[in-house]
């Protein structure tokens, strides 16, 4: 595994040269980052004793697989066949090397300046050659660049077992233990910036998994947004194959409902210059993307009634050219009127009548929030039941000033007799009211509709 920076000229496999490379290549012509993964991989099975190198076990690495020199960089066939396979060559690796300070292929990894010392104290009995090590406090915060990088989080979530090399020393993680070279607790950031990405391998919930993970990965940096869906796509086919169910470009058909009620804390930003996936879909914004809670989600009920998805390759889990979603459930007309907010810029919405409901909502993006007027159509899609709007607004107060709980979609209509919408956020009740009035607001207006969003 390594930091891909497109500022640098990474050594790669092109229709140009891949008859070459098939011929054999030079270890001096590579990176200084390519050369240290073939040594360390050369050296994998083997056991340093003085001089030499005696064999240790009988497993010895014999094949190392970099993107950039496995995938035939300008070929947009072979690179979308080797995305359905990236679940098998993660997956069935026998480790996967980590380059995680690294900024670049420019920079190696095997000679870092490790603060510990080496002292041998005493000699222990039946156990010689042993040492006790000695380390002094970290200088500083050790910088992960790697961790910033989209394709990464489905690389080590499919990592069987991954060996870090960090600026300050090597860090073992497989699925059930983390190992740190300097002992426990003697690298915090790296605990913590890897925690979350860690642990979701012991997920018994795969949709609760798959919504953690987009979280994660919407943290991170891409080169090209239209890469967002295929950097994901492995993922989603180990989820496919877990669950049996249909992919519906970023979200799953079984978890229709709680999966299109993922919100934007702070809106973000559209894919505005090409087009990377459908509105109801968290690969459209350029945001971070929180997914609802699991305690929710037995409460969310849509149903389903269509889905055509146009993919861009044979990448069944990759890009899309376009799309449309078709749903039924409770849809209800409302106008915005734009308020003001020192907490979060969300917007509070009233019915046609002018008469104020305890609701608010979070739109996706900037733009969707400044283009609606006062007097603007919009329209909310229940996405859970009655029950569970009644639950929350038992449990909430009237004070709250920010976005708490999503309960159902924020849509435009695109097209009067089709009944055609696009996704502007979610909306949240939030304000039971004083007497509890607005408790039952959900029971009255909604009908339910058969909608398209695109």
């Amino acid at each position: 595994m390594y930091l891909l920076n497109i500022s640098f000229r990474l050594f790669k496999c092109t229709s140009q040269n891949i008859d070459s490379l098939y011929r054999g290549l030079n270890d001096a012509a590579l990176p200084v980052l390519y050369k240290d993964a073939v040594t360390v991989t050369r050296n994998l099975g083997y056991r340093y004793c003085g001089s030499m190198f005696e064999v240790q076990n009988l497993i010895v690495i014999r094949y190392l697989w970099i993107d950039s020199l496995c995938i035939v960089q300008d070929s947009r066939d072979d690179w979308a066949f080797e995305c359905t396979r990236m679940a098998d060559v993660y997956a069935n690796s026998s480790l996967t090397i980590s380059a995680i300070s690294c900024e670049n292929s420019l920079q190696g990894f095997q000679y870092t300046d490790t603060p510990y010392k080496q002292c041998e104290l005493s000699a222990i009995t039946g156990t010689p050659g042993q040492y006790v090590y000695i380390h002094r406090p970290l200088r500083q915060h050790p910088r992960f660049p790697l961790l910033s990088r989209a394709w990464v989080v489905q690389e080590m979530l499919l990592s069987p077992r991954v060996l870090h090399v960090t600026s300050e020393d090597m860090v073992f993680q497989c699925n059930h233990h983390t190992i740190l070279e300097g002992g426990p607790d003697t690298n915090f950031t790296f605990e913590m910036a890897t925690s979350e990405v860690h642990k979701l391998a012991f997920h018994t919930n795969p949709y609760e998994a798959w919504g953690v993970m987009i979280r994660r990965f919407s943290r991170t940096e891409i080169t090209f947004e239209s890469d967002r869906l295929p950097a994901v796509s492995a993922m989603a086919k180990v989820v496919k194959d877990l669950t049996g169910d249909k992919y519906l470009a970023g979200i799953w058909k079984g978890d229709l409902a709680a999966g299109l009620m993922w919100h934007i804390y702070m809106p973000g930003v559209s894919n505005t210059h090409t087009y990377v996936a459908p509105t109801w879909s968290w690969a459209s914004i350029k945001g971070v993307a929180y997914s609802v809670s699991d305690g929710l989600r037995q409460w969310s009920k849509l149903e389903f009634i269509d889905a055509k998805i146009q993919l861009s390759s044979t990448n069944p889990f990759g890009e899309v050219s376009s799309a449309s979603l078709t749903v039924r459930g409770p849809l209800r007309e409302i106008l915005g009127r734009q308020t003001s907010s020192l907490r979060t810029p969300d917007t509070s919405l009233s019915e046609p009548d002018d008469m104020l409901i305890g609701m608010r909502v979070q739109y996706d993006t900037v733009e969707n929030r400044t283009k609606i007027r006062d007097t603007d159509r919009i329209w909310c899609l229940a996405c859970v039941t009655n029950t569970a709007l009644e639950r929350t607004c038992e449990t909430d107060t009237k004070n709250y000033s920010w976005f708490s709980m999503p309960h159902g979609l924020l849509l435009q209509r695109v097209c009067e007799e089709e009944h055609k919408y696009r996704r502007l956020g979610v909306f949240g009740v939030c304000d039971p009211g004083e007497d509890n009035s607005n408790r039952k607001w959900h029971r009255h207006g909604f009908v339910d509709t058969t909608v398209t969003i695109i």
